[in-house]
């Protein structure tokens, strides 16, 4: 069996490798390639393409982008032409995988779209072209399932990774340990992003906000979490701070019993909330998104 699995951006990455890894207990000879990034790497997944060349977001970056992402589309479908897979995933990154998806869909590929686009909060008018990009939703919040039912969807709840993630891992015990917290000592993680562009854009902030931290409050424990696609050199000037740095990808990674959290807005906002962490959420879009925005 050949499977087409694609992610852009480090949370798809994660759930998609788990996604395979449960699969692959299940058929252990099945074949996964796809746009991929460091987490379904390590899970066998032949990348065809690399997540980082798509993993842009806004209206100007993604813009300027746009040949190189056509170029990714068309080398993908190009590869699914000569090598056929059975059934394609297509892990969040709607941006993108609605247009991927119409076309492997025209090829005669069944689509399957892992996470669904938040078309309830925003956006409402790209049900059709999500109609046509996919032959079924695996939905991760409860409600979906009905809300996309009602217009026509299928859609089938299987459960919410970040909740699973988050429900195991480290103790505040192990954390404090894993970062060398005195018991007392306050622990506050910053959050960049895991988008290399995120990081550029908010990282002179968190290291301001690290510094106020390092003023302003007795003896803080500091702690950076990194996703796989981002380089620690992105992340020096944190470190250099005092922040400690910590891989996402280490196993029992968990931010439970954190004092409190300043995290760039995306998948860490359910993640902090399901750990219980009071949080400040922060996000630094380029000039032409935050004018479009407004409007």
């Amino acid at each position: 069996m050949k499977i087409f699995v694609s992610a852009g951006e480090a949370s798809g990455d994660a759930h998609a490798a788990s996604l395979v890894r449960r699969l692959r207990a299940v058929i252990p000879h099945v074949q996964v390639y796809g746009i991929s990034g460091p987490s379904l790497r390590e899970q066998g997944c032949v990348a065809v393409e690399h997540m980082e060349s798509l993993n842009v977001m806004g209206i100007s970056e993604v813009l300027r982008s746009l040949p190189r992402i056509r170029r990714v589309k068309q080398h993908i479908l190009n590869h699914c032409t000569r090598n056929r897979p059975d059934v394609a995933v297509l892990v969040d990154f709607p941006g993108f995988h609605m247009q991927l998806g119409a076309s492997l869909r025209g090829m005669g590929i069944p689509v399957i779209q892992y996470i669904a686009p938040k078309l309830w909060a925003w956006g409402a008018w790209r049900l059709r072209r999500l109609r046509r990009s996919q032959d079924r939703i695996a939905s991760i919040l409860p409600f979906e399932e009905q809300w996309f039912a009602a217009r026509g969807l299928k859609a089938t709840y299987v459960g919410n990774p970040s909740a699973y993630a988050c429900a195991t891992g480290w103790t505040p015990e192990q954390l404090r340990q894993r970062v060398d917290a005195e018991q007392e000592q306050p622990v506050v993680a910053l959050l960049p992003g895991s988008r290399p562009q995120e990081i550029a854009r908010h990282r002179g902030l968190l290291e301001d906000v690290a510094a106020l931290l390092q003023q302003r409050t007795d003896n803080p424990r500091i702690i950076v979490p990194r996703a796989g696609n981002i380089a620690p050199e992105q992340l020096a000037g944190l470190s250099s701070l005092g922040a400690c740095i910590v891989d996402r990808m280490e196993p029992g990674f968990s931010l439970r019993g954190v004092d409190a959290a300043v995290a760039v807005s995306g998948t860490a906002t359910l993640e902090l909330a399901l750990w219980g962490v009071p949080t400040v959420l922060v996000y630094r879009a380029s000039p032409l998104t935050a004018l479009m925005a407004r409007r």
